[in-house]
């Protein structure tokens, strides 16, 4: 069973302000202008007896439409459970798309780092986990399965395990010089220079199936409870922003 631990309170009640010792006033709201407040048990219990019965009623009524439909509220927050992993991968990207490149060892090094941490993150995202069903191939356009393939071994044979992936190699060479063994190591290491041309697609790809799944169980809660379902959300980061000003001018 589903238990509701807090619930908006709008439009019964708002806080208006708070003053300088931290006391906090509370005001009825009036037309459609009122703030949308999380009400615990705690704090419902120190409200008035009149208006302790009137959440009991919001509550109650929140509960018989929930109750019916918990395995559904429970798919739907194992998808919104990988939010988090999709927004840290588009971050990364981003990060990735526009990180300086040269010869120079740190640039090298940096480049490396954002390159595994794409690689992890987009593999966690496709993978799931904890109930979640990730990206399976068939999801995956034709066109980027090859790109999807190369992150997965990247991710298997470079990064979490050192099992010869073709883009790194390193040599041990030992010189004999006066009587004396200098051993040195030779090593190589492949990038693509901002990542590959496909990764942005594939970040893409996986947003929007996140956001058509979270769509998809809304309509099912819909369906099965009569009722309006939504997802809140605020505004885009300013990178995210950028990211859509860059494909309009594409």
């Amino acid at each position: 069973m589903s238990e509701v631990a807090g619930f908006s309170l709008a439009p019964l009640l708002v806080p208006d302000i708070v003053d300088q010792e931290g006391r906090g006033r509370w005001a009825v709201a009036g037309g459609d202008q009122y703030e949308v407040i999380n009400v615990t048990d705690e704090i419902s219990s120190s409200l008035p007896t009149d208006l302790q019965l009137q959440l009991a009623a919001v509550k109650a009524e929140m509960q018989s439409v929930i109750n019916p439909v918990t395995g559904e509220l429970e798919k739907l927050s194992r998808i919104l459970a990988s939010l988090p992993a999709v927004a840290a991968l588009r971050h990364i990207h981003n990060r990735l798309a526009k990180a300086p490149f040269s010869t120079n060892v740190d640039d090298l090094l940096d480049h490396e780092m954002m390159t595994l941490a794409f690689v992890v993150a987009y593999c966690r995202v496709i993978e799931g986990g904890n109930g979640s069903s990730g990206v399976g191939r068939r999801q995956i356009p034709n066109h980027l399965r090859q790109a999807h393939q190369d992150i997965i071994d990247a991710r298997n044979q470079r990064y979490a395990h050192n099992d010869g992936h073709y883009s790194v190699d390193g040599s041990m060479i030992i010189d004999f010089v006066r009587g004396e063994f200098k051993v040195s190591v030779q090593s190589r290491m492949g990038y693509y220079v901002r990542g590959a041309n496909e990764w942005r697609d594939l970040v893409d790809l996986v947003e929007a199936l996140t956001i058509e799944r979270i769509q998809k169980q809304l309509a099912k809660l819909k369906l099965k409870t009569r009722r309006e379902w939504s997802f809140a959300s605020g505004p885009a980061p300013e990178w995210a922003e950028q990211r859509e000003d860059e494909a309009a001018k594409e």
